[in-house]
C-alpha cells in the first residue's frame, strides 16, 4: 500500500523456522548468549542471539514520531542473529530503515537497517547498558549521564561525528499545539494548554512506545482535534498507516485525553515521572519522581527523594493579578504542580534568590503561620487582598 512515497507491506522476510520453545505462546528461555523481546499481547516473539553489537537511544524526529516518546531505544544486532515468531507488518519511509510491528497489537518490535544490514530490537534486558545518545542536539528529556551524545552519528555510521551538548529542555509558552505522524497522514491540533505532563515507565508502556515509556500530554478532549486513520488495541491509539503511536484513552470518563508527546511538533516539558521504580534508564533531570503513580491515580503517592530545609516566599496581592500556583493535595500534603507565568509567583521567582525560587513539587507547609492542607487555602488567598507568608520545603528528587 503507497501513501506520500511510503510504503506498508506484510513482512516475512526474516520469519524463519525457529525452535518450538519460540514459534508456541509458551516462555522463551533466554540465556547468558541471546533472550528475546515481545510484542504487549504475547502474539509474537523475537529471539536473538548472542550480545547486541550496541545498546543506543536515538532521539531523532522520525523515532520520536514512530515511538510517540523520546525516541527509539533500542539494542543492534546483526540480521543473522534475530528470528521472529510469526509474520510482522512493515513501514517504510525510504528504502535505508523499516520499521516493523505485531500485526495484531502494533507493538514496535524491529528496525531494519538495510545498509548496514542490522537490526535495532526492543532491549531483551531491564539493565540496559548504554552506548550512545544519537541526535541528541534536542532531547525531550534531560539526561545528565556519562554515555556519548552525538549531534547526529558517529563518523563510522556517516554522522559528523561530533559531540553535542545537551540543550535546555524549553517548556513551550504556546496556547496552540500542532503535531502529526511519521507518515503525516494523521495530524494533531490543540487550541489550549496542557493539562499535564508525565512520562511513565511501567513494563506497559516501555513495550507499548519501544522506548523509555510513554510521554504522556494531557489535555481536555473537547480542546483536541485528530485527523486522520486510527488503529486501536486496548484504548491505545495509533496511525493505521506508519502505527505512529498517537493517544491513549486511558484516561477516559474524566474529560481528558493522552497524547503521545514525541508526535507533538513542540511537546511540553515533563513535569513528573511515574512507575520510576520500573525505569529501565535513570533519569538526571531534577523532576519529581513517583515509584508508581499518585494515589489519584491508583497508586501509592510514594515520592522518591526528600525534602530538604525550609524556606520563605512574602507576596504582595494589591489588584487581580493571580498567585499561579497550581497545586496537588494528597493526605493533607499540598505540593506545588506549576508555577503560572505572569502570575505573582512567577514575579517573584524573577527577582529572588537562587533558594527561594518556588519549583515543581515543593510542599507548600504554611500560609501566614497556618498549615496548608488543601487546594482551597491557595483559592481563598486569591480573593484576598494582602501581603502573604508562604513556607515551603524544597524537594530533591531520586536521580
Amino acid at each position: 500500500m503507497m501513501f506520500c512515497g511510503c510504503v506498508v507491506r506484510s513482512s516475512s522476510r526474516e520469519h524463519e523456522e525457529l525452535p518450538q520453545a519460540v514459534t508456541e505462546l509458551g516462555e522463551i528461555p533466554a540465556s547468558a548468549s541471546g533472550g528475546f523481546v515481545s510484542c504487549s499481547c504475547g502474539s509474537t516473539r523475537v529471539a536473538l542471539k548472542g550480545l547486541p553489537a550496541k545498546t543506543v537511544l536515538c532521539h531523532c524526529e522520525d523515532c520520536r514520531r514512530w515511538t510517540g516518546s523520546v525516541g527509539q531505544l533500542a539494542a543492534w544486532y546483526p540480521r543473522a542473529q534475530v528470528r521472529v515468531s510469526a509474520d510482522l507488518v512493515e513501514f517504510s519511509k525510504g528504502s535505508s530503515r523499516i520499521r516493523k510491528c505485531c500485526p495484531k497489537c502494533f507493538t514496535p518490535l524491529l528496525t531494519e537497517l538495510v545498509p548496514a544490514d542490522l537490526m535495532e530490537t526492543r532491549i531483551p534486558t531491564l539493565t540496559p547498558v548504554l552506548d550512545a545518545h544519537f541526535f541528541c542536539l534536542k532531547p525531550m528529556l534531560q539526561f545528565r549521564d556519562q554515555v556519548p551524545k552525538f549531534a547526529d552519528l558517529p563518523k563510522a555510521l556517516g554522522g559528523s561525528g561530533l559531540i553535542a551538548s545537551e540543550l535546555s529542555v524549553q517548556a513551550t509558552a504556546e496556547r496552540v499545539f500542532t503535531g502529526q505522524c511519521l507518515c503525516t497522514s494523521v495530524q494533531i491540533v490543540v487550541s489550549e494548554p496542557e493539562h499535564s505532563v508525565f512520562l511513565c515507565h511501567c513494563r506497559q508502556c516501555q513495550s507499548w512506545t519501544g522506548s523509555l515509556g510513554s510521554y504522556a500530554v494531557l489535555f481536555h478532549e473537547k480542546d483536541v482535534q485528530i485527523i486522520g486513520s486510527l488503529v486501536e488495541v486496548e484504548g491505545k491509539m495509533a496511525c493505521a498507516t506508519c502505527f505512529s503511536r498517537i493517544s491513549s484513552k486511558d484516561h477516559a470518563g474524566t474529560g481528558l485525553i493522552a497524547l503521545c508527546g514525541g508526535v507533538l511538533n513542540s511537546p511540553p516539558a515533563v513535569q513528573m515521572h511515574l512507575h520510576y521504580g520500573q525505569r529501565v534508564l535513570s533519569v538526571k533531570d531534577r523532576v519529581a519522581k513517583f515509584n508508581d503513580a499518585p494515589v489519584e491515580q491508583g497508586g501509592s503517592g510514594t515520592l522518591l527523594g526528600k525534602d530538604a530545609d525550609p524556606y520563605m516566599i512574602t507576596i504582595t496581592r494589591t489588584g487581580r493579578q493571580s498567585l499561579g500556583l497550581e497545586l496537588w493535595c494528597s493526605a493533607r500534603m499540598c505540593r506545588v504542580l506549576r508555577v503560572w507565568p505572569g502570575s505573582l509567583v512567577s514575579d517573584w521567582n524573577q527577582i529572588c534568590s537562587e533558594d527561594c525560587i518556588v519549583q515543581n513539587f515543593d510542599r507548600l507547609i504554611s500560609i501566614n503561620g497556618k498549615s496548608a492542607a488543601s487546594a482551597e487555602d491557595i483559592a481563598q488567598l486569591d480573593a484576598t487582598v494582602g501581603t502573604f507568608v508562604l513556607v515551603f520545603a524544597r524537594h530533591t528528587p531520586c536521580e
